[in-house]
């Protein structure tokens, strides 16, 4: 049961959500105002608040919801090393080329819908970067 719900929703957020992909820029990738999830692939109970929560923010944010991008583990390298990510699933908030969030880990779907709201809603880009794990 639990696989047939983590599929319906995966499949939910890839259908309805990643129209727009990364520019390529001699060679690296550039990302302008996009939510990345990272999922391992492995532990989909796990990923569950983080699904709540993307389908959540959908709603609230649907522009920055398109622009999204899901990251699989065959595809996790480039990421992994550019936002060194260590620990799944994860969720980052990229403007203008620059990380501004970072959540990983376990989290609440509350929790993960109240900072990415926060962040979605400022229209300052923070110097520093906020971690939440």
């Amino acid at each position: 049961m639990k696989v047939i719900s983590f599929g319906f929703v995966l499949s939910i957020l890839i259908l309805s959500g990643c129209e727009e992909k990364p520019v390529l820029s001699h060679g690296k990738q550039t990302l302008n105002d996009q939510i990345i999830f990272f999922s391992d692939g492995d532990h989909y109970e796990k990923e569950i608040p983080y699904y709540d929560a993307l389908l959540d923010i959908k709603t609230d944010h649907p522009k920055a919801f398109r622009r999204m991008i899901v990251v699989s583990p065959k595809d996790q390298s480039t990421f992994e090393q550019r936002y060194h990510i260590t620990s799944y699933p994860s969720i980052l908030i990229v403007k203008k080329d620059r990380l501004k969030i970072k959540i990983e880990g376990k989290n609440s779907s509350e929790k993960i819908v109240q900072i990415l709201s926060k962040s979605l809603r400022s229209s300052n880009n923070a110097a520093a970067v906020e971690n939440f794990e």
